[in-house]
């Protein structure tokens, strides 16, 4: 499995931003953290929705630690950061299996207390793997061409990859 991580940053807490478009390739884990975002304002609510149809995912809203059970370091080295902000979060994107590419759009929502959103969006491209990154070349392993009419000529391939026989027939 492939992994990406997208650091997110946003110099406002209105508006908002189109990211450049992610092109993943297979199946791929995607981690997004908030470190950068502004954060004159704390966020209410955020809301990530995948873009894959999977259900709007919501942070769990923590404003302050527990320093019985969560330690202070990440506090101290992030300077100051609430811990909604300062946790990531993962969500594993898969090919199609009906398409090469599948096309979609994430979108992440942050709303203020002052009634004001800022939304992100990210277009993702998610590849899958051809017939050659499968497979590999075609070795040929036999052949039958009879130069008589009406005979059918007979193509036994294997696949370098995985070692699979491919065989063609030009039927007359």
């Amino acid at each position: 499995m492939n992994t990406y991580t997208l650091s997110i940053s946003t110099n406002s807490y209105n508006g908002s931003l189109y990211e450049e478009e992610l092109v993943f390739f297979d199946e791929t884990e995607l981690t997004i953290n908030f470190l950068n975002l502004y954060n004159r304002s704390l966020p209410s609510f955020i809301g990530v929705d995948w873009g894959d149809g999977s259900p709007l995912f919501t942070p769990p809203y923590k404003l302050i630690r527990d320093y019985k059970q969560d330690s202070i370091f990440s506090e101290i080295l992030l300077d100051g950061i609430t811990p909604m902000l300062a946790d990531s979060h993962t969500h594993s994107y898969t090919p199609s299996t009906t398409s090469i590419v599948k096309a979609l759009t994430a979108s992440i929502v942050f709303g203020y207390v002052s009634g004001d959103t800022f939304t992100i969006y990210i277009p993702i491209k998610v590849r899958t793997q051809g017939f050659y990154e499968s497979e590999g070349d075609l070795k040929l392993a036999d052949v039958t061409i009879l130069p008589k009419e009406n005979s059918p000529s007979n193509f036994v391939f294997i696949t370098e990859k995985t070692g699979h026989v491919v065989e063609l027939n030009d039927d007359c």
